[in-house]
């Protein structure tokens, strides 16, 4: 999400996401993840290798028991989905929009080569995330 909010900060004003991420300052937006990933990891439920369906899941007893209760569900997991979604689509929806405000003005090949580079960046990475969320959902039906 750090990333794809310093895109759309270069694509509106260079200034700006250099005043937000130069120098020193990308080590403080990145203690960010790294401070998620840690409370994830020591304060949540520990996912477990299913050896049934050869993936990772919260319920160590998958494909034996049900989990009738909900006891094995991460919240902190679920949270963090719904976010990931959420803000990753307004960005690059806002990077699309702020990119072809830049390039009404560009000439027209420079605007062609362009946009055919970002448009296969976004579409790339926008697929495997999309691929990897649709494979989880389908698993933990």
């Amino acid at each position: 999400m750090i990333i794809a909010l310093n895109r759309c900060l270069e694509m509106y004003d260079h200034h700006l996401c250099a005043k937000l991420f130069d120098g020193y300052k990308v080590l403080l937006w990145l203690m960010i993840p790294t401070c998620h990933a840690l409370f994830i990891t020591f304060f949540t439920t520990p996912i477990v290798f299913s050896g049934l369906y050869v993936s990772w899941f919260f319920n160590p007893h998958l494909g034996y028991f049900e989990d009738n209760g909900v006891r094995y569900v991460n919240w902190f997991h679920v949270v963090n989905n719904i976010t990931l979604v959420t803000v990753l689509t307004t960005l690059y929806g806002v990077f699309v929009i702020v990119y072809i405000k830049k390039a009404h003005g560009a000439s027209t090949t420079q605007k062609q080569v362009s946009f055919t580079k970002v448009n296969w960046m976004c579409k790339v990475e926008q697929n495997f995330l999309t691929l990897s969320s649709i494979i989880y959902i389908s698993m933990r039906l």
